[in-house]
């Protein structure tokens, strides 16, 4: 789901391999996603988007989703004129009957 199209890039982007044998990789990459907007009590509504991020091929024996803090930074957000992010609390998910998967969430 990169949005700027250049596939390649994960490929050749470098990982960090710690001493415990845990292994850190951040690929560039820029994601779009569509939200429902409601507009009902424009101009003072709320809105709220949600990011679920998961591996599809692997469980998490093999790679096991870390959520490094429960809110994402906003140091690269432009801000808008016309609406503003209030919160980007992120979460850890696991179900409890099968933890064979696990995600990682933010709404915003």
């Amino acid at each position: 789901n990169n949005a700027d199209g250049m596939y390649e890039v994960s490929f050749y982007s470098n990982a960090v391999v710690s001493y415990d044998g845990s292994i850190f990789w951040l690929p560039p990459a820029i994601y779009k996603s569509a939200c429902k907007i409601e507009v009902k009590h424009f101009p003072f509504d709320q809105q709220n988007c949600t990011m679920k991020f998961r591996s599809w091929t692997y469980d998490r024996t093999e790679i096991d989703l870390v959520l490094k803090s429960d809110v994402a930074s906003l140091d690269d957000f432009t801000p808008s004129g016309e609406w503003g992010i209030i919160a980007l609390p992120g979460r850890r998910n696991e179900n409890p009957d099968d933890s064979t998967y696990v995600d990682i969430t933010y709404d915003f």
